[in-house]
């Protein structure tokens, strides 16, 4: 298992600041996912510039977010917007040796109106972007995604156990996302135990998608490293905070300390 932590800390202008913390932080064995944001105009140019250095540590991304919609019909300019975004994505990627990609079907709310269109659309999107990744070498994984009090839950439990049977990807599970959702977190595990290959790591109080720190919140976070133990002790870990909580670093090298003493490191590769 590698242990990321997300560029969801940074403001994008400023994701040169990472590596002060990962040199900071060198005996933790960090790698970078990269949280991407084409939508800049300077955005290529600020990631250019860490190149570099982002090739001396693991890396993996999320799949474009900001100004992205997966669930819309090609042709569309909101398909046209999240394929080019994906492409760029893709194209870092592959130079950077990502481990892989994640994958949201939607960011937008859903309604009984327009579910059915959306997952048709999500679909064909998502083989269209299969067949481009797997171009440059690249997997993309699938994000157990949306939060109840927002209304964009495209999948309830059972329906996200259950697409599994019928994509080839593996799956990123979103413990604050399952948390938020009321979901029996063993019971997704427990299903897709060989499917499950990394986490998004944070904590929140069973609302909203807060990104707190992997103590504060309501999710039982012993709870969780058991499981990871026992259902996927081989996965992957994102830590995956919100931007303000870098204002307290050493903080943050406290949950890393936590993770890493509580999960089964087991095929470390960095």
């Amino acid at each position: 298992m590698n242990l990321f932590i997300s560029t969801n800390l940074l403001n994008p202008r400023e994701r040169e600041c990472i590596f002060p913390l990962l040199d900071k932080w060198r005996g933790r064995n960090l790698g970078i996912e990269i949280f991407p944001h084409f939508y800049m105009d300077e955005y290529c140019q600020i990631l250019d510039g860490c190149i570099g250095r982002l090739k001396n540590v693991p890396v993996s991304f999320h799949g474009p977010y900001h100004n992205t919609e997966h669930s819309r019909k090609k042709g569309t300019k909101e398909y046209r917007a999240a394929m080019d975004y994906c492409k760029m994505t893709f194209a870092y990627a592959a130079k950077l040796g990502g481990r892989h990609i994640v994958f949201h079907y939607n960011n937008c709310p859903v309604t009984a109106e327009t579910r059915e269109n959306m997952l048709l659309h999500a679909g064909e999107n998502l083989t269209e972007l299969t067949e481009l990744a797997k171009m440059e070498g690249l997997k993309l994984l699938v994000e157990n995604t949306g939060i109840s009090a927002l209304d964009n839950v495209l999948f309830d439990e059972d329906e996200f156990i259950e697409l599994f049977d019928n994509i080839p990807h593996n799956c990123l599970f979103d413990v604050g996302h399952a948390h938020c959702n009321c979901w029996d977190i063993e019971n997704v595990l427990r299903e897709l135990n060989h499917r499950t290959v990394c986490y998004h790591l944070h904590n929140n109080y069973g609302k909203f998608d807060e990104h707190n720190r992997i103590m504060d919140g309501t999710l039982d976070m012993g709870m969780i490293f058991d499981l990871y133990n026992l259902y996927t002790p081989d996965a992957d870990i994102v830590i995956e905070y919100r931007s303000d909580l870098l204002e307290n670093p050493e903080q943050i090298e406290e949950d890393i300390k936590l993770i890493q003493d509580n999960v089964k490191m087991q095929g470390v590769l960095i």
